[in-house]
């Protein structure tokens, strides 16, 4: 799913010490800030590589600075690692403060990022840094329908980051049921194309045709990439 555009000689991890190893896995995030805040796209995507490449753009990336607090390692584990720090994101001359997590892992000895996590979302022109994280549940209703073999399924945005509706999809048992008028009724239309709607944010709902033995599957795509990230899955057999 994430692939590696490639990283300087200067990043590749440091063999000995755990410290020279926490100073090789800070520069990447450095690196990733400094690209960024010096309009230098060649590093941002030598850093985080391609879910990050298809977001900061030529046209954009000058509208964007960056400023970190100290960072951390809170997690080592054998494939990767977690750091996080304070963010502040500064845009068109506004700013926002947000805790943020950089998931660095290995490829041929150097390290890169894979995942950028952010509770408030960190989408750059629509286009969200790094795979989303959010949180959904989901609930099955078949009084709604007219017929005992379909049903509707409710599903909420609960928390976590905003889901660009352009590259948000349900996949599955998906149905046109008689009696309901549900939001969503064919197998993989995104929720942009179903609703008209831009974003899938938290308190959200979004309403699905579904047979009463379903499988469901809600998957995020970015524009561009072929990465596919299954965010859940509904079962009911």
């Amino acid at each position: 799913m994430i692939a590696l555009t490639g990283c300087s000689a200067s990043l590749k991890r440091l063999s000995g010490g755990s410290s020279g190893e926490l100073n090789a896995q800070k520069a990447v995030v450095d690196r990733f800030i400094t690209g960024v805040n010096e309009n230098d796209l060649e590093a941002v995507d030598e850093s985080v590589g391609v879910w990050a490449a298809g977001a900061f753009t030529a046209d954009n990336i000058g509208d964007y600075t960056l400023e970190q607090e100290d960072l951390r390692r809170t997690t080592r584990e054998r494939t990767y690692v977690m750091l996080e720090t304070d963010l502040t994101i500064t845009h068109e001359g506004e700013s926002r403060t947000e805790e943020i997590s950089f998931r660095l892992s290995e490829a041929r000895e150097e390290w890169y990022i894979d995942q950028i996590l952010v509770v408030g979302g960190l989408i750059i022109d629509g286009e969200p840094l790094g795979p989303p994280s959010a949180f959904i549940a989901a609930e099955f209703d078949s009084a709604v329908t007219s017929s005992d073999e379909t049903g509707v399924l409710t599903v909420r945005h609960e928390g976590g980051g905003p889901l660009p509706a352009r590259g948000l999809a349900f996949h599955g048992t998906i149905v046109d049921p008689e009696g309901a008028d549900p939001d969503i009724s064919t197998d993989g239309v995104t929720v942009a194309e179903a609703t008209q709607r831009s974003q899938f944010v938290p308190g959200d709902t979004l309403t699905i045709g579904v047979e009463t033995e379903y499988n469901i599957s809600v998957r995020f795509s970015k524009e561009g990439l072929d990465s596919v990230v299954v965010l859940d899955e509904f079962t009911h057999s």
